[in-house]
């Protein structure tokens, strides 16, 4: 899965929110499948949140957490002493789209908040449970999820790296195309090691019209502005 070489006291962090039953954990545990040669810390709960912590042999740790839905994301800050990460993943149930709009205002929510608060400026957002959508369906069902999400995120492209990931039968249960989600995030995080913090530019990836490995492949050349 991930291969960090960061050492020191600082460990590698994402954020993972959703909505509750947008499938969350179940993509946490695929983000850690996997992980060989490290010492995985036993998961703990504190205040809604769900904290995966591995220490790698070379001295570097990542942490991943994940925030409890509900009808809205919950948010790390507040306190006096923000917490920082490296990335952040929101994950999508497209399955439900009654509850669209809830998801499309604390997107606009999450992302001024960590724009404010903390140092991270990339995204992952994953359309997930594409498998539970009738093939014929798939194509609108994405459309419509892309549109209502282009409408906020179009506000923050000078700001952020955001990649909405709608490669078809996306499904974190299912494991479809997570592999290539999380191999991209491993390369950005070898990537933001050798040149610094990327200057962010939203990137839209679109499926089988554009091939993914090709709309990221600016990541895989170490790119920045």
């Amino acid at each position: 899965m991930f291969s960090f070489g960061r050492k020191g006291l600082d460990p590698h962090r994402a954020f993972i929110f959703g909505l509750d039953v947008a499938g969350k954990k179940t993509t946490m545990h695929r983000f850690t499948q996997g992980v060989k040669e490290v010492e995985r810390v036993p998961p703990n709960f504190i205040a809604g949140q769900l904290i995966e912590t591995f220490r790698f042999k070379s001295g570097s740790t990542y942490e991943l957490i994940s925030f409890g839905g509900c009808n809205r994301f919950r948010t790390p800050w507040g306190s006096s002493h923000p917490q920082k990460a490296d990335f952040v993943v929101l994950v999508i149930d497209i399955n439900d789209q009654d509850r669209l709009p809830e998801v499309v205002e604390e997107l606009s929510r999450l992302l001024s908040s960590i724009r404010n608060e903390i140092e991270c400026h990339a995204m992952w957002i994953l359309l997930n449970k594409q498998d539970l959508v009738p093939d014929a369906q798939r194509e609108d069902y994405v459309d419509k999820v892309r549109r209502d999400l282009d409408s906020v995120t179009a506000q923050w492209a000078g700001d952020w790296t955001i990649r909405i990931v709608d490669t078809p039968g996306l499904s974190a249960h299912s494991n479809d195309g997570m592999q290539t989600v999380v191999d991209e995030i491993a390369v950005f995080l070898k990537n933001r090691e050798v040149t610094g913090p990327l200057r962010h530019a939203m990137e839209r990836v679109r499926g089988p019209k554009v091939p993914y490995h090709l709309a990221t492949s600016y990541l895989k050349r170490g790119s920045s502005k």
